[in-house]
Parts: structure tokens; sequence; C-alpha cells
């Protein structure tokens, strides 16, 4: 039974942007939410983009919960996929994908009034959403920048390779991330009278039996060793993520 319980903890697939998309992306976010506040959440991208609407659904819902978003962009992250990959809190894209971005694409009919009201609206929009990706580019200027920047390439559709989308400013890394829980333990003493005074050991699986030993050797050490040990444990925690 724990495994068919647990399966809402999968990764988050996007493919599509409509209305029973961001229907399923609302559902699992939040009870991946409720189940742990602290877990990052996964999200994979996959599309060629589609309703604005569903978009400005999910990216509601990545902004109710507390949990970090990791994005991720596989295959292809056009138009709206591009936005919510933009959204996420770590941005990543694997060295096969293409991204697209363009400004908002959108259609009316009807009599003069109904035209006049839907351009003035599809513009409002457009400056509304182009400002938002240029501030998760991390893009002075804000809207009018990130217009520019799209015109001077063809007026229309920008494509980037992931090298050209880091320097936009679009993603943070380039590949796919490994995510790892790190498990916490709290010494306490039954006594309450006489409280143990301790941080938190952290386990992690990064860290080698050689370098628990001497977080655990801290403890019983002066205050000037100490620092010195804390300072070795953290530099060789620090050198072996960095391989």
């Amino acid at each position: 039974m724990l495994p068919t319980q647990l399966d809402f903890l999968d990764d988050i697939v996007v493919n599509k942007f409509n209305e029973q998309s961001a229907l399923d992306f609302r559902n699992k976010v939040m009870k991946i939410a409720k189940f742990d506040p602290q877990r990052p959440i996964t999200v994979y991208i996959d599309s060629y983009g589609g309703s604005l609407y569903a978009l400005a659904s999910m990216i509601s819902v990545m902004n109710e919960v507390p949990n970090m978003f990791v994005t991720i962009a596989i295959g292809k992250a056009m138009s709206c996929g591009a936005m919510l990959l933009a959204a996420g809190d770590y941005r990543f894209a694997d060295k096969h994908s293409r991204l697209l971005i363009h400004e908002i694409k959108a259609g009316t009919n009807g009599d003069v009034n109904d035209i006049e009201n839907d351009t003035r609206n599809i513009i409002e929009l457009n400056e509304y959403w182009m400002g938002y990706l240029a501030k998760c580019c991390k893009i002075s200027g804000g809207y009018k920048t990130i217009k520019q920047m799209i015109r001077n390439q063809d007026g229309r559709d920008m494509h980037l390779t992931p090298e050209q989308a880091k320097k936009f400013g679009l993603i943070d890394y380039i590949g796919s991330p490994v995510i790892s829980p790190i498990t916490m333990y709290q010494i306490e003493n039954t006594n309450q009278e006489d409280p143990i005074q301790q941080e938190p050991i952290v386990a992690d699986d990064s860290i080698n039996t050689e370098e628990m030993l001497a977080v655990f050797q801290e403890a019983s050490e002066p205050p000037k060793a100490k620092k010195k040990a804390k300072k070795k444990a953290k530099k060789k925690v620090t050198k072996k993520k960095t391989k």
C-alpha cells in the first residue's frame, strides 16, 4: 500500500498548458506540499506552450506553497513552457533541449468595440508577462528591454540553446539536478534541568565516516580546537561536493 500512497511524490511533468493540465499541476503540488512543505518540488517541462491563463494558474500555485521549485527543461520549453521554467527557484536545461520565448500571440474578432477592447487587454497582458519574464531573468529595464531584445532577434520568436538561455538569465544551470535528502539528529537529555547545549547533527550521505568522526570529536574539544576542526571538516565537505 505504501508505494501507491506515495505516488503523488513523483516528479511533475508538464507537456501542455490548458485547464486540465493546470488543475492536475495544482493537485500534485498541493499534495506534495501538504505531505512535506520542505521537500523541493521538481517540475520537468517538455512543451510547445499553450494557454497563458493555464500558465498563470500554475505560477499562482507555486507562490502559494512554501516549497522550493526545481524546474528542468527536457526536449523543449517554448512559449509558456519557457515562462514556467523561468519561474523556478533553481532552473536547469538539459544540454540537448531548446528553448523559445516570444511576446504574447493572440487573436480577436467581433465588432470594432470588441476588437479595440480585446487589443487593449492583449497589450496589457503582454506588458505584464514580458515584465514578469524580465524580472525572472534579472534583466534591468523590465518589459521595454526584453521586448527590444526579442525584436532585435527577428521581431517574433527567440530560439535559445541552453548556453544562450543561461546567458540570457532564463536558466541557472545546464544539465539535470540530483536532489539528496539530509537527515538531522537531535540529542536531548531526559532531565530537563540539565539540557544539552548542542546544535542538531546533520547526517549527509556525501560526508564519509572520517569527516563525520571529526564532527563528533568537535563536541569534546576546547573552543579554539573546535573552530579549527569545524573549518577543516567544512573545507573537506565543500571540496568533495565541487568535484
